[in-house]
């Protein structure tokens, strides 16, 4: 036991002394920027959509059998979606964007007329029977935002309501 505290703390100098060294032979970094709240926030949307994005093309691709063409189509809409939503928050952010002013909504209209959504681009390149495929897939997954809801409310109400498990169920 003793060897090993020894050792650790031989490593422990040497990682000091080559941290020192390091110190004084880099040059003085210039200060960085403050980080701007607003970019930093958009970034994680961004991930967090393009992400969305991924999870709901694999979807898409499996359960409507898209072809290679119709995969660039969907793919292309969430790209503008993306783009169109990034550019909202930035004005939204900025505070360009004034709900009170119809000329900054007449902007915010402007941003979202221009794009083609990927629903629109789903009616305009499904076969008949994709969509349906495609309106049960909705409908399902409609139950299912459902069904959430309700589990989640539920689990908020039962404790004030001093609920058991079988009147939870009903």
């Amino acid at each position: 036991m003793s060897a090993q505290i020894q050792q650790l703390t031989a490593t422990k100098e040497d990682l000091k002394k080559q941290l020192d060294e390091l110190k004084s032979a880099a040059p003085a970094a210039p200060a960085a920027p403050a980080p701007n709240p607003m970019a930093s926030m958009v970034g994680l949307m961004k991930a967090g959509v393009a992400q969305q994005h991924q999870e709901r093309l694999l979807l898409l691709k499996t359960r409507l059998h898209l072809t290679p063409e119709q995969e660039a189509a969907v793919t292309a809409a969430m790209d503008a979606e993306e783009k169109m939503g990034e550019e909202m928050m930035l004005k939204f952010g900025s505070g360009k964007i004034d709900p009170h002013d119809p000329k900054s909504m007449a902007d915010l209209k402007a941003i979202t007329e221009g794009t083609k959504t990927v629903d629109k681009t789903l009616n305009d390149i499904l076969t008949p029977d994709q969509k349906v495929a495609y309106q049960q897939m909705q409908t399902e997954q409609n139950n299912s935002a459902q069904e959430s809801t309700s589990v989640f409310q539920m689990n908020q109400l039962a404790p004030l309501l001093q609920l058991t498990d079988a009147q939870k169920d009903q």
